[in-house]
C-alpha cells in the first residue's frame, strides 16, 4: 500500500517541524515495510531541508491554490461553478498522479480540506484556538475559521485522529464530539535527543564556549519558545523582576523567531531593567540548543497552551528539572514537574530561588529520574512506530473490502 506523509510546517524550527522529523526518522528505521512511503513536502524549503537530512521527498508547490480551492468548496453556490468549470482539485489530481492510496498528515493543514474521497490519518497538536481564544495569534488571518474547518474536517472524513495525551482525546471528544475509537493517543516526539545521539561522539562543545560564556558563570535557565503571546515570556520577566535585588547570580535563556511578541517582550526587559538577567536569542542552530540544554540548571515553561510540548521531553530526555504551567498535563506528568500557578507570578520566584539555595534538591533528582524513565518508556521509537503501524494495518486490513 503506497502511503502519502504529508509534512506541511514551518521549516525554521518550532515544535510541530521537529515532532514532524521525528515521525519520518521513527518510520525510516522503524516503518512496517509492507508500505511504500512517499514524502511529501509543501515549500522548497521543507524540500531542502529533507533532503540534508536524508529524506526523498516529492514536491507539492501549489499550496496556496489547494488553500484558495479548499475555501471556494466550503461554499455551495462556488461548488456549482467549480463544476461547470470543469475546475479539478490539484491536490487530488497530484495524489492520484502518484498511486498514493492512504495520507498521513504529520500535522493541521489546509490540504486536508482538499482529500476528496483519500482516507487519511492526521496528528492534531491542540485545539487551543478553542480554548484560548483570546491570544492576538488567534485574531489574525481567520486562524480561528481556518483551524475549525480542518478540525471539523477531521472529524467528519478522517480515518484516525492522533493526539499526544489522555487529556487532548478527551477535549476532542467533548469539544467536537468525536468517537473515542477514531482518536488514537501516541506521544508526540521531539527530534534533538536522536539528532544528539547520532553526534554524541563528535559532538564539539568548544567551538560553543564562548558563545555562552555566561553558562560557566551564571546559573542558567533555559525556555526555547517561539515569541507567541500565549508562550507567556512575560511571566518569567515578571517573576524575575521580583528576584532582581536580591543576591541570586543566574541568567534566563530565551530563543525563538518573531511571532508577533518579540518586540513587545523586549521592550518589557529594558523597562524592567532586567538586560543582565535576561539574554534574548532570535534563532539558534540545532547544535546550540542542545549544547544549551546540556549545560543550563534547569527549563522554564509557563505556556498557557501546555497540555504537552516537545520541550517536556526534551527536558526529559536531557535530565533537567522542569518549572511548568500548573493544572494543564495529564496526572503521570504533575509528578514530574515543578508546577507554576500562572495567575501566581511570587509562585514561579519562590521556586526559582528555592532552587537556587539548593533547597528541595532530593525532590527535583527524583523528579528527574522518574522524568527519565517515563521518555525512556513512552517515547521508544519501536513504541511509537508500533502504534503508527497499527493505524496503517488497520486501514489496509478495511481497504481489502472494495481494492
Amino acid at each position: 500500500m503506497k502511503v502519502a506523509i504529508v509534512i506541511d510546517a514551518n521549516s525554521n524550527g518550532g515544535g510541530g517541524y521537529y515532532q514532524s522529523l521525528r515521525t519520518l526518522e521513527i518510520l525510516k528505521i522503524h516503518g512496517d515495510k509492507n508500505f511504500d512511503y512517499t514524502i511529501i513536502a509543501t515549500s522548497k524549503k521543507i524540500k531542502e531541508d529533507l533532503k540534508k537530512r536524508g529524506f526523498q521527498t516529492l514536491l507539492f508547490n501549489q499550496i496556496r491554490w489547494a488553500n484558495i480551492y479548499s475555501k471556494i468548496i466550503s461554499s455551495v453556490f462556488l461548488i456549482s461553478i467549480i463544476s461547470k468549470l470543469r475546475i479539478k482539485n490539484p491536490f487530488s489530481k497530484f495524489l492520484k498522479k502518484n498511486d498514493i492510496e492512504f495520507i498521513y498528515f504529520l500535522g493541521p493543514s489546509n490540504l486536508i480540506n482538499v482529500t476528496d474521497n483519500f482516507n487519511y490519518a492526521v496528528n492534531i497538536y491542540d485545539i487551543n484556538h478553542r480554548l484560548d481564544n483570546f491570544f492576538p495569534e488567534y485574531k489574525k488571518n481567520n486562524v480561528i475559521d481556518d483551524r475549525e474547518r480542518i478540525i471539523i474536517n477531521c472529524v467528519k472524513k478522517s480515518f484516525k485522529i492522533i493526539v499526544d495525551t489522555n487529556r487532548s482525546k478527551k477535549e476532542m471528544q467533548s469539544y467536537y464530539n468525536c468517537s473515542s475509537d477514531k482518536i488514537e493517543v501516541i506521544p508526540f516526539n521531539t527530534f534533538l535527543p536522536s539528532y544528539y545521539e547520532s553526534k554524541k561522539e563528535t559532538f564539539r562543545s568548544e567551538d560553543l564556549n564562548k558563545k555562552f560564556d555566561f553558562l560557566n558563570k551564571k546559573k542558567t535557565f533555559f525556555y526555547p519558545a517561539q515569541f507567541w503571546a500565549h508562550k507567556n515570556h512575560m511571566y518569567i520577566l515578571e517573576a524575575v523582576n521580583l528576584l532582581k535585588d536580591k543576591n541570586l547570580d543566574f541568567k534566563i535563556v530565551f530563543c525563538g523567531s518573531d511571532k508577533g511578541n518579540y518586540k513587545f517582550i523586549k521592550k518589557k526587559i529594558t523597562e524592567l531593567n532586567l538586560e543582565d538577567k535576561i539574554q534574548v536569542f532570535d534563532f539558534l542552530t540545532e547544535d546550540e540548543i542542545v549544547y544549551l540544554y546540556l549545560n543550563v540548571a534547569a527549563i522554564i515553561v509557563p505556556s498557557y497552551v501546555a497540555r504537552s510540548t516537545l520541550l517536556l521531553y526534551e527536558a526529559f530526555y536531557f535530565k533537567k528539572v522542569i518549572f511548568y504551567s500548573k493544572n494543564v498535563l495529564d496526572p503521570e506528568l504533575e509528578k514530574m514537574i515543578i508546577p507554576c500557578d500562572l495567575n501566581n507570578i511570587s509562585e514561579l520566584s519562590s521556586h526559582l530561588e528555592n532552587f537556587m539555595l539548593g533547597n528541595n534538591s532530593v525532590e527535583n533528582q527524583n523528579r528527574i529520574e522518574i522524568a527519565k524513565k517515563f521518555y525512556d518508556n513512552t517515547c521508544d521509537k519501536k513504541n511509537i512506530s508500533n502504534k503508527i503501524n497499527k493505524i496503517l494495518n488497520q486501514y489496509k486490513k478495511m481497504s481489502r473490502r472494495w481494492q
